[in-house]
């Protein structure tokens, strides 16, 4: 017998019809999607009698509906599997198949542990609800360089060898008496899209930030004021990284226990000082309030964002596209990686409010988005030469990337808190965050995958075409800004 593993290309995969020609003409036994796209696989006639088709369908990614699993398992000599595992623990965890009766049974996968924990991470018993921790040998050891979320979202596995992690997942479960576990939800308001994750949670607490200081602070102080805080909170990240490293250099209960001592007592220090800032009256208590669609309906404001938001893809570039380049592409030490984060952490706690001056009118802050545009496209443009240097000249080459990249992030960030407060209705803050966050929405959720396609597979040619795309929002943004500003009222005076 000979085995095969295909790997397809996007353009087949994305087509529907064409995947599952595919699957028909290469005699495919085994297919692994998300339950959403299978849907459509079958309505193209994936499971059709009259042809050939898998043995076995895995899905994952997203929760399985009952309907399609009851679907799978009427099928005649289909083995239909649901694969459950976070990106975290690299990638599955734990697995269901069909019992006598068709319902899921499950087990988690070789090497792994499940966890049901309350509130106090003791064992629930079966039946009730808690909280899904993972481990095992395909944990992950954190979010690189994000201790804040390492330390909140990897604790200390008291049920495993010393030493050990499990992973907090966020999802609701309850074991059944067979060992089996059932979803009964998310424990936050996390959703999946397509595999891809949304954190409205986040979404939301940046816009609630965004709104406290637009009506507290007054226009003038704004920029100045949104740059002192981020670099305090590049100062705050610092620290978190060095505690969190000490702990784990040390190894002990003790260590791990001061840490989360150490992260609750700032929560709770930040709940303290937010109770004691004046109170802000709510939208809804003014009778002039604007409709909550009016940011959803100013096409202009909607299209500056989706423009302005092409930088945040630096983001993506300094936590995804560079790390994997070091280690896969250039003779850099793989720790390069961590010391060119460590760069861009200091450059922004030193520089951020040097960078900001300048960009409290709407003229200074026009004229640094478009500098952070071109900064981060030179940044692509050193990055794409460092494959073919020698260990150290690479080193040093991608130390001046990371410099131009932590550049356009600095001025980019700058330029953004401006015309985010100014050219939106003061009376509608709120919302007009949210409408501005959507500029930063697609490169989050794409950004991460259309880095890597690029970067890993076309090498130096990807980061040239990463750098076309900051070139085009240098481009285009300039027309936005007078589209957005020409439809202004009165209250975009200040420039």
């Amino acid at each position: 017998m000979t085995l095969s593993a295909q790997l397809l290309d996007d353009e087949t995969y994305r087509d529907p019809a064409a995947l599952v020609g595919h699957v028909r003409d290469e005699r495919i036994d085994y297919l692994d999607v998300t339950p959403s796209y299978l849907d459509v696989l079958i309505a193209e006639g994936l499971l059709a009698e009259d042809a050939h088709r898998p043995a076995v369908v895995a899905v994952g990614g997203e929760a399985t509906p009952e309907p399609l699993w009851r679907r799978l398992t009427a099928v005649d000599g289909l083995s239909p599997v649901n694969l459950y595992g976070p990106t975290e623990t690299t990638v599955d965890a734990y697995t269901w198949t069909p019992g006598p009766d068709g319902a899921p049974v499950g087990r988690v996968v070789r090497g792994s542990r499940a966890y049901v924990l309350d509130g106090s991470l003791r064992p629930a018993p079966d039946g009730a609800a808690g909280e899904l921790y993972v481990a095992g040998a395909c944990l992950a050891l954190g979010y690189l360089g994000r201790p804040d979320l390492t330390a909140e979202r990897f604790l200390a596995d008291p049920f495993g060898p010393p030493g050990s992690l499990m992973y907090r997942t966020g999802d609701l479960a309850r074991r059944r008496a067979d060992g089996t576990l059932e979803f009964l939800g998310r424990a936050d308001d996390q959703v999946k899209i397509r595999g891809f994750r949304i954190e409205p949670g986040e979404i939301a607490a940046d816009v609630g930030r965004q709104a406290i200081l637009s009506a507290l602070i007054g226009p003038e102080q704004r920029v100045t004021v949104s740059a002192y805080s981020r670099a305090v909170f590049n100062g705050g990240f610092s620290l978190g990284v060095l505690a969190a490293g000490l702990a784990v250099a040390a190894d002990t209960r003790a260590a791990y226990t001061a840490l989360m001592l150490g992260n609750a007592g700032t929560a709770l220090l930040v709940c303290v000082l937010y109770l004691r800032l004046p109170r802000i009256p709510g939208t809804r208590e003014r009778k002039d309030a604007p409709s909550g669609l009016t940011a959803l309906r100013d096409l202009p404001y909607l299209a500056m964002a989706q423009v302005s938001g092409i930088v945040m893809l630096g983001d993506i570039l300094l936590t995804v596209g560079l790390p994997l380049w070091v280690v896969s592409h250039t003779h850099a030490p793989r720790p390069a990686a961590s010391w060119l984060i460590g760069v861009n952490t200091l450059l922004v706690m030193v520089f951020q409010v040097r960078a900001a001056r300048g960009a409290d009118t709407l003229a200074g802050a026009t004229r640094l988005h478009r500098w952070a545009f071109l900064g981060l496209a030179a940044s692509c443009a050193l990055a794409s030469a460092t494959d073919r240097l020698p260990t150290w000249l690479a080193v040093a080459v991608l130390a001046c990337s990371v410099a131009l990249l932590t550049l356009g992030e600095l001025w980019g960030n700058s330029a953004r808190w401006t015309l985010r407060y100014d050219l939106a209705d003061p009376g509608a803050q709120g919302q007009y965050g949210g409408a501005f966050q959507l500029g930063t929405a697609l490169p989050r959720v794409l950004g991460p995958l259309m880095v890597t396609a690029l970067t890993d597979r076309l090498a130096w040619l990807g980061w040239l075409l990463v750098g076309a795309v900051f070139l085009l929002g240098y481009l285009l943004f300039p027309a936005t800004m007078r589209w957005t500003e020409r439809t202004r009222p009165v209250y975009t005076a200040r420039t």
